[in-house]
């Protein structure tokens, strides 16, 4: 039986004089992750806030993997999970 769900990803955009703030919010419908980071506005605002979202999302992709293994050892299929690659 196929299963369908969309998870929604926003990405928030804070810009002050001398950096810019992200905060990369997951929304699976069942809970509800953050990943937020900054990076300095030079040599330019643009890269600042290039730099600052993709690091908002790489936090937030290392919470989800560690959410997912902590669930995989709670199942008793940690190996599979851990172990299994990318």
């Amino acid at each position: 039986m196929s299963h369908v769900s969309e998870w929604t990803v926003k990405v928030h955009l804070f810009d002050h004089d001398a950096q810019t703030d992200a905060r990369a919010v997951l929304d699976t419908g069942a809970r509800t992750l953050t990943g937020e980071s900054s990076a300095p506005n030079r040599p330019a605002p643009e890269v600042a806030t290039e730099l600052a979202t993709s690091r908002a999302l790489i936090a937030l992709g290392e919470q989800l993997a560690a959410l997912a293994t902590n669930d995989a050892i709670a199942l008793g299929d940690a190996d599979e999970v851990i172990f299994s690659g990318r």
